[in-house]
């Protein structure tokens, strides 16, 4: 996984959610692909690349490429 320096707190919903609303605050545009995972252009290429998550602590998640 490549981490992205973006984060967030995950305080309700899934962690999908709390994505979304992330990359909707940084211009990220993102889909679903047809397996149902979240993607993300993270370099605003046209290239949307799988989302994950890594558990930095407590309730903290950084969004990283798969």
């Amino acid at each position: 996984m490549r981490k992205t320096g973006l984060k967030f707190i995950w305080e309700k919903g899934s962690k999908n959610d709390n994505a979304i609303k992330v990359f909707k605050e940084n211009n990220i545009s993102l889909e679903y692909d047809h397996f149902g995972n979240l993607t993300a252009d993270f370099y605003g290429i046209g290239i949307f690349e799988k989302v994950e998550y890594e558990h930095i602590e407590n309730d903290v998640f950084e969004i990283c490429i798969a």
